[in-house]
């Protein structure tokens, strides 16, 4: 097959892996998202729940580039965010702590801050491969 001579499904054809690949990949960055969402909400002050319970997480693709957006629904988490740490409640000091400290402000960098991206999304890919590998046995 030359490329002069290509044809609309041989084009069709090469490219199919490529897209699945990038679909894989976007998956992927949607799970290691979700696991960013649920250490923040872990680690997010406590008062009435409202605050952990309201996340959400969106993953787009746009030809091929990805984005996650990790939101926090409360109208009232930019502010609670920054508070000094001094500032926690009783309910948030009873949280458990996490491997990114205890619960209270600054929850959103703190887990941006400590956790590898570059680690939990090389994790899910290789997830993806070593499934990909088991389809084409």
């Amino acid at each position: 097959m030359t490329l002069r001579g290509m044809t609309k499904k041989d084009l069709q054809r090469l490219t199919r892996p490529v897209e699945g690949i990038a679909n894989d990949a976007t998956k992927a960055l949607g799970r290691v998202a979700i696991l960013y969402e649920g250490e923040m909400a872990l680690l997010a002050p406590h008062k009435t729940g409202y605050l952990e319970s309201n996340t959400s997480t969106a993953v787009e693709q746009h030809g091929d580039v990805a984005r996650a957006d990790i939101s926090f629904n409360a109208n009232y988490a930019a502010q609670v965010h920054e508070l000094p740490f001094a500032a926690r409640g009783e309910k948030t000091r009873a949280k458990p702590s996490t491997k990114f400290g205890s619960p209270g402000p600054k929850w959103v960098e703190r887990v941006l801050r400590g956790m590898d991206f570059m680690f939990y999304i090389g994790r899910e890919i290789e997830k993806i491969l070593a499934a990909r590998a088991r389809r084409r046995k």
